[in-house]
């Protein structure tokens, strides 16, 4: 089945928000998140099965350390990651992410998936979603086109 998304409305990004991983039309990476190293994350092997299998390509693998109190309000994160579409001036997968907490984790996952269209970009697929996790548990999000692997783990002391 081929998703139609071309007529359907997108949000604009949300402006003036921390960045989670960003990359500029020079490759080059923001974070306003001290980001751990990817041999540090717990889905760093998930990540190189899925690169290793030819089928996935995976753009990104951010992991930090942070306490979620109960009733915490998350920020929105942004992130922007792919290919780099020039008539846009913006890359391939951009939008935001964002984790609360009440009686369990929630990640807020809205994210659009553009190509170089004839004209103008096109949007090929999003993904808007909220999800409850559970620490030490691999959870997956995704539309046809993309994909959000979450893992929390507790920190002791």
């Amino acid at each position: 089945l081929e998703e139609q998304m071309a007529g359907m409305p997108v949000e604009p990004p949300l402006s003036g928000i921390r960045s989670l991983w960003v990359e500029d039309a020079n490759g080059n990476r923001v974070s306003d998140v001290r980001l751990a190293a990817r041999n540090e994350l717990h889905l760093n092997q998930a990540a190189a099965r899925l690169e290793n299998s030819g089928n996935y390509r995976v753009l990104a693998t951010a992991g930090w350390y942070q306490t979620f109190p109960p009733n915490y309000n998350g920020r929105p994160m942004r992130v922007a990651v792919g290919k780099w579409l020039g008539g846009a001036g913006e890359r391939a997968v951009e939008g935001h992410i964002e984790i609360d907490r009440q009686r369990y984790l929630h990640v807020k996952v809205h994210l659009n998936h553009w190509q170089e269209g004839e004209e103008q970009q096109e949007l090929i697929t999003w993904i808007r979603e909220t999800r409850r996790m559970r620490s030490q548990e691999i959870h997956f999000i995704d539309s046809p086109t993309i994909g959000v692997l979450v893992f929390f783990r507790k920190i002791e002391g």
